[in-house]
């Protein structure tokens, strides 16, 4: 046997054009993914133009627009058609790529790039609250949230009527507030963790600032997040998670409300980012957000999204982690049910009838209402976003195909690996939709589909990971070029965007103005021939104040007539009303007299 030396040289090293097998160039064009990525260009242009034709016709066919729904998506209609271009101009450029600077330089240092993208969300966002929304919560479920925050603060979960408006408290109530006829007092329809969230910025005067610090709060969760599932391409992945999400004007629209759907994505951000964490709190922190999230106005959003996540743990026999998530959750949802129940226990017996009445067996309106949502979703986003996150889909559930299942891509200590948590977040997606399709209505109010915001983090992440599998079959410059089409298509479309918000909301905003400004005690507005007029109704239940406004929808005809002349009362004229913007209804409706309810006390005419 021959033995090689101590002291003997390595052997050289074979030259490099030695045959051997061909590497790929990793900014090489893999030709196969490239067809596939074109016709799945195809199949979505051919979706947003079916969606965009559906919209027109269906919304010209409403005619008196009976549901705040379709108004809003004739309005949308433009952005689809820019979305639309845009997805065009993207495609093109594929094969016509730009000369970009090299990812090393753009995706470096990522940290302080994520923190001004967080700060700029912060400022964005809490200016158009003020100058976009004109600081009016536009829906009774965004004023709903900050008249409960007002019940917290008072230290009540329920308000006494004054006795000297029981006469006219059917008149006097505003939509969704419940009022207990046994008890005589006003309660919120809501569960109460998001107006709690409220309730600390409300008592300083800067409840303005609450979800834009959520949204921001979101955002540094997104890319930490990113960072932590793709650690080998930390800077790239958390840099483009945070991208997708301040890029989206549905997430910053959204922010610029009380609606506790921002809310809903933070909670949905930290759960996951604890969920990756090693050790105890992997085992405890996920659980109490998520408790602490289903309290957040409606349970089923967070369920939606969580629920695979928990199928996944019993399917992987995880026991231990299945039985404490078990009793976590389970004490959760038993405090949530007993303060629902405590704060008015004259509906206990119709809660359970209440729900499950609002869901049916779908059918083909329900398909064509989601479609048309879903269309609205695609086309409040980058228009990179949708086909970003369905190749994040593809690449999870298909294993081994871009090396998501190398033991690098887990996160450091944690329990699942970065393919099983990205399968988690397509079926939460898969979840809300389907629940969704069985619903009976449609959004009504909401700026894109807001049903999808409590997984618009499964979106995001999804498309982070769509990106790196872009990355890695598609040539960088062609990349690049496909994606700026995104950026500028938002960053020029979003004026649009609230252009569109202040346009809907204004006339609601004057007319509230010029209601509130009335020097009288009682102020009758005309509601039944308003669109949605009876929005316009909105005392605060916890300190009533001059004037109180009056439906006069819900006022009884005899009530109405011992009105009219007496001191200190104002009836709204509706030229008045329709000089503010609001739209007029083509007919009066019939006036409601009100029968006994459990939210409803009886009246005469």
């Amino acid at each position: 046997m021959n033995e090689v030396p101590p002291n003997a040289p390595a052997p050289a090293t074979p030259p490099a054009s030695t045959p051997g097998p061909a590497q790929p160039s990793p900014t090489a064009t893999d030709p196969r993914f490239f067809d596939s990525f074109v016709r799945l260009h195809l199949v979505l242009g051919t979706c947003l133009v079916t969606i965009c034709v559906l919209c027109n016709y269906l919304t010209n066919s409403r005619g008196s627009y009976p549901n705040m729904f379709w108004y809003l998506v004739e309005r949308d209609f433009p952005i689809f058609v820019t979305q639309l271009i845009a997805l065009q101009a993207a495609y093109i450029l594929l094969f016509f790529p730009w000369r970009w600077p090299s990812p090393e330089r753009i995706f470096s240092k990522s940290r302080p790039k994520v923190l001004w993208l967080a700060v700029a969300t912060l400022i964005f966002s809490f200016a158009g609250t003020w100058l976009v929304c004109l600081n009016y919560p536009l829906s009774l479920d965004e004023y709903m949230a900050d008249i409960q925050a007002h019940f917290y603060l008072a230290g009540k979960t329920r308000a006494p009527v004054p006795d000297e408006w029981l006469p006219w408290v059917y008149s006097i109530t505003p939509g969704f507030v419940i009022y207990l006829p046994t008890e005589k007092v006003w309660v919120g329809p809501y569960l109460p963790f998001a107006s709690m969230l409220r309730a600390p910025f409300l008592a300083i005067g800067a409840e303005t600032l609450c979800s834009p610090l959520m949204l921001a709060a979101g955002v540094l969760f997104a890319a930490a997040l990113a960072r932590r599932l793709w650690p080998e391409k930390a800077d790239e992945a958390g840099l483009m998670a945070a991208i997708m999400l301040v890029f989206s004007a549905q997430a910053q629209i959204t922010a610029m409300t009380p609606y506790s759907m921002t809310a809903q994505l933070l909670f949905a951000l930290a759960w996951l980012y604890c969920f990756t964490l090693p050790g105890w709190r992997q085992w405890i922190l996920p659980p109490v957000i998520g408790g602490l999230a289903i309290g957040l106005n409606q349970p089923t959003v967070h369920a939606c999204f969580v629920l695979p996540f928990l199928v996944r743990l019993v399917l992987c026999r995880r026991w231990g982690m299945t039985l404490v998530y078990g009793a976590i959750y389970l004490a959760a949802c038993l405090v949530w049910k007993d303060w629902y129940y405590l704060s008015r226990p004259a509906e206990v017996s119709d809660a359970g009838k209440t729900v499950a009445s609002i869901f049916e067996v779908p059918d083909i309106l329900n398909v064509l209402l989601m479609w048309m949502s879903l269309g609205r979703f695609a086309a409040w986003h980058l228009i990179a976003l949708i086909p970003l996150a369905l190749l994040g889909g593809y690449a999870a559930w298909r294993r081994g195909y871009f090396h998501l299942d190398r033991p690098a891509s887990a996160p450091a200590g944690a329990t699942f690996t970065t393919p099983q948590i990205l399968q988690d977040l397509t079926a939460g997606i898969l979840v809300t939709i389907l629940l969704y399709l069985t619903f009976k209505y449609s959004q009504g109010h909401g700026w894109g589909y807001r049903y999808l915001h409590g997984v618009l983090a499964n979106f995001v992440l999804l498309a982070a990971a769509g990106w790196l599998m872009l990355r890695e079959k598609l040539e960088w410059n062609a990349a690049a070029s496909w994606f700026s089409v995104s950026l500028v298509a938002m960053a020029g479309i979003m004026p649009f965007y609230c252009w569109l918000t202040y346009s809907v909301t204004a006339p609601f905003a004057r007319a509230q103005a010029l209601i509130n400004s009335q020097q009288a005690d009682m102020v009758v507005v005309p509601d039944d021939v308003i669109w949605y007029g009876g929005d316009l109704i909105r005392n605060n239940p916890v300190a009533l104040q001059k004037p109180v406004l009056v439906s006069r929808f819900r006022l009884p005809q005899a009530a109405e007539d011992q009105l009219r002349g007496k001191p200190g009362v104002v009836f709204m004229d509706e030229k008045t009303m329709a000089a503010q913007g609001l739209l007029m209804r083509p007919t009066q409706r019939k006036k409601l007299t009100p029968v006994p309810a459990t939210n409803a006390p009886p009246a005469t005419n």
